[in-house]
């Protein structure tokens, strides 16, 4: 029995250090697939943000947001005839260079930039104060009418519903979240002075 025990130990000093040494690089490499998830996540965001397209489209509705808003009130048999005029009207203003499509676009970019900032995959610190702080907050005052109707839209995806939509969730959640911070930094400041 001595003997096994003797082996025993013989066999632990040999394998400790081959797993302490397996385990480092396994800490070590899980680290690292972090690191590059972030800078995925960093790179995508960076390429929404910079595609012409979807800054175009953008521009165009800080340009014509109001006008375009309005037609949400006006009344309509469908709301595929809403989208059909709205379409009509944003291709008119624009000269054909940008579409309603091209608009939810827009709003699909950024509620994924804000899905990836929700869910951790890029760290707010990284990307919302220097990135897109200015871009969500201006781009809210204007998308957010559009966003409520579409949330609160009858016609869903072509089906009756009687529950306010997900549209957009992720971005509301990231302006929401924006407007907070900038209250407490602003409060902390205020207090400092007093």
């Amino acid at each position: 029995m001595e003997g096994f025990f003797e082996s025993l130990e013989g066999y632990a000093q040999f394998w400790l250090p081959i797993s302490i040494f397996v385990s480092v690089i396994l800490i070590w490499q899980v680290r690292e697939i972090a690191q590059a998830r972030r800078l995925q996540a960093l790179l995508l965001i960076l390429q929404y943000v910079d595609n012409p397209d979807l800054r175009r489209a953008r521009w165009f509705f800080y340009r014509y947001g109001q006008e375009i808003n309005k037609q949400l009130d006006t009344p309509f048999d469908s709301e595929w005839d809403r989208r059909k005029e709205m379409d009509t009207a944003i291709q008119r203003l624009s000269e054909d260079r940008v579409d309603l499509d091209q608009l939810d676009l827009v709003l699909n970019a950024f509620n994924n930039i804000s899905f990836l900032v929700r869910r951790k995959y890029v760290r707010y610190e990284d990307i919302v104060p220097s990135v897109v702080t200015t871009t969500f907050l201006q781009s809210w005052d204007l998308f957010s009418p559009y966003v409520e109707h579409r949330r609160n839209s009858q016609y869903r995806l072509g089906s009756a519903a009687k529950t306010p939509g997900s549209y957009a969730e992720h971005l509301l959640w990231l302006v929401e979240e924006i407007e907070r911070r900038r209250n407490e930094s602003f409060l902390r400041r205020l207090s400092r002075k007093w």
